[in-house]
């Protein structure tokens, strides 16, 4: 239901409603996309969620997964000739 003022200017006649969190809303609260009315503050999450990760577009290179192999392969045959020293 339209009340006819904005939600967060009361002094203000509403335009619409925004259509994620269905808040009423004047023109200055307003931000239209493609003809639909979002408030400010959807606009702000729907940016955050548009925001890349800290690891966006980093891709693991093959040179670091062949050393991590090396590493551990050394390692097993490290402690496999340990163990049969001891055992």
């Amino acid at each position: 239901m339209l009340s006819g003022r904005c939600t967060y200017h009361p002094d203000r006649a509403a335009v619409g409603v925004c259509v994620l969190c269905r808040t009423v809303i004047c023109i200055e609260c307003s931000t239209p996309i493609e003809g639909i009315n979002y408030c400010v503050k959807c606009i702000e999450k729907m940016s955050e969620a548009r925001k890349p990760s800290r690891f966006a577009g980093r891709e693991i290179h093959p040179l670091s997964l062949l050393i991590l192999a090396a590493t551990l392969g050394g390692l097993w045959l490290y402690w496999m000739g340990l163990a049969s020293m001891l055992g």
